[in-house]
């Protein structure tokens, strides 16, 4: 019986040091939900509302189509992310949604993600531009399809963009790591530090993303896993340096999680919708 309660405890405890580990690495910033990381990143962020209940007729017919709906919680790989079209495809999509639902303006540009490291101790940020090419450009992104190519440009990483990627990020809480998806307009103004409307920005969902669908597959693991590992070497390095959430932030940031995931059935229900809201 003390062999099982001692292996119990164990595994009890490497939960709770990979759980800290997972929600220590960008402090506050790593339980927010779409719809706060997009509040503190205005002007920045694509013009968008939050909503908690289903909008009546009238409000409905006030939005200008063609809008983006998407859930508030992160999904992964895009679920329940719609261009509507009209108020036939509005009501159908918040008939079967789970709020909060975020509604955002529809952003004719082109597309990028910019994943965000900075070292705890040496202060040192890389930014690591990659191009969303898609040969349908009214086309939503689809990690999925074959009609669309991520593009490393490391020829991107101009030192206005970055100056500017790292402005933007100081208004996030103790963030170390993280990943943007954006838009723009005009290349020139982009590369600049200009131009930058921000979809939303990833946490603990924003992959490296400097891998396309047509890489061989140990060359995405090489990528993933090492993704993962700087995740890790980074809280690592803000517990040894003191930096670490105190236990009552990760008493908070655990509950807040906790309370996400409640609030959301989480990725299973968006696939299991997914038939219908990514119509």
């Amino acid at each position: 019986m003390n062999t099982i309660l001692k292996c119990i405890l164990i595994i009890f405890i490497v939960i709770i040091a990979l759980l800290y580990i997972c929600l220590n690495v960008n402090g506050f910033s790593e339980t927010l939900k779409k719809h706060e990381a997009l509040d503190l990143l205005r002007p920045y962020s694509i013009p968008f509302i939050t909503i908690n209940k289903r909008l009546n007729s009238a409000e409905l017919q006030q939005l200008e189509y063609p809008i983006i709906f998407k859930p508030s919680n992160y999904t992964g790989q895009g679920y329940g992310v719609n261009l509507i079209k009209d108020i036939r495809e509005a009501t159908n999509y918040l008939d079967k949604a789970i709020y909060p639902i975020i509604i955002q303006q529809y952003f004719e540009g082109n597309e990028v993600t910019i994943n965000y490291q900075r070292n705890p101790i040496t202060q040192n940020i890389d930014i690591f531009v990659v191009e969303r090419y898609k040969t349908n450009k009214n086309q939503l992104w689809n990690i999925n399809s074959d009609t669309m190519n991520k593009i490393y440009r490391p020829e991107w990483t101009t030192p206005q963009l970055k100056n500017k990627i790292i402005e933007i990020t100081r208004v996030l809480p103790d963030v170390t790591i993280c990943r943007y998806d954006l838009m723009y307009s005009d290349l020139n103004d982009f590369l600049n530090g200009n131009d930058i409307n921000i979809i939303e920005v990833n946490f603990f969902e924003g992959a490296d993303n400097r891998q396309n669908y047509n890489f061989p597959k140990y060359k995405i693991a090489c990528i993933y896993i090492r993704w993962l590992f700087m995740r890790i070497w980074y809280s690592l390095l803000k517990i040894i340096t003191l930096q670490g959430l105190t236990l009552d932030e990760f008493t908070y940031n655990l509950v807040k999680y906790s309370s996400n995931a409640a609030s959301d059935p989480g990725r299973n229900s968006y696939m299991f919708k997914k038939s219908v809201l990514n119509k």
